[in-house]
């Protein structure tokens, strides 16, 4: 990839972190690190049975086939997400790590990042708190 395409990715996904309220932790010329804590009042179990049905909570417009409900998780390391309609599919990404109810790690260069040379591994923990559980 060149130094341009890298410049740019980055700074598209810098100017989406500011939208959504993310922290950037690390920046070099050739990687980012953006951070998103957020409070939920629902117990750490119930979001972990929502995060492992992405169909429950990935927006359909950003999907290739325009319907959510086409996504599938595979949630044990080795396991895919998956996009899957009639006369196509598509991986967003690889599990690489998971600790039931705790932490769920993928490899997952979601669509236009597909296309380039591009690693992105997206690390979502689950904590407890005192008022229900810390989303990070």
């Amino acid at each position: 990839m060149t130094d341009f395409a890298i410049r740019t990715v980055m700074a598209v996904c810098v100017i989406i972190s500011f939208e959504i309220g993310a922290e950037v932790v690390d920046s070099a010329p050739d990687h980012f690190t953006l951070r998103l804590v957020v409070e939920s009042e629902l117990p750490s179990e119930q979001i972990w049975a929502r995060l492992i049905e992405p169909s429950t909570w990935w927006q359909s417009e950003h999907t290739y086939s325009g319907s959510a409900g086409n996504l599938g998780l595979n949630p044990v390391a080795g396991g895919i997400w998956r996009e899957e309609w009639e006369g196509g599919s598509v991986q967003h990404g690889r599990v690489l790590t998971v600790q039931d109810g705790e932490l769920l790690r993928l490899s997952a260069p979601f669509g236009p990042l597909q296309g380039l040379a591009v690693q992105a591994v997206w690390t979502i923990t689950l904590a407890p708190s005192a008022n229900g559980t810390t989303i990070t």
